[in-house]
């Protein structure tokens, strides 16, 4: 599973929905099956949570979740490339 950490480098909220959107694209090209993506426990963490659910509509990703025991990460689960 690859991590991605999009809450702790200062960035602000369109910078780390950006590099959300940026990682999920690069890992559906590679063989990753899920995606655990470090959101902290803030305003980010409500961003993120948002898109992916914009995300799990539109059919990009196949589902997401809180990672046991740690609110501040998030699971992905990717569709594959064909």
């Amino acid at each position: 599973m690859a991590t991605i950490d999009i809450a702790h480098r200062k960035q602000r909220i369109h910078e780390a929905i950006e590099q959300l959107r940026a990682a999920i694209a690069a890992h559906e090209q590679m063989s990753t099956q899920f995606l655990r993506v470090i959101v902290g426990g803030d305003r980010i963490h409500k961003a993120a949570v948002v898109e992916l659910q914009q995300m799990r509509s539109r059919g990009l990703i196949l589902e997401f979740g809180h990672e046991d025991r740690n609110r501040g990460a998030l699971i992905v689960v990717l569709k594959r490339a064909r």
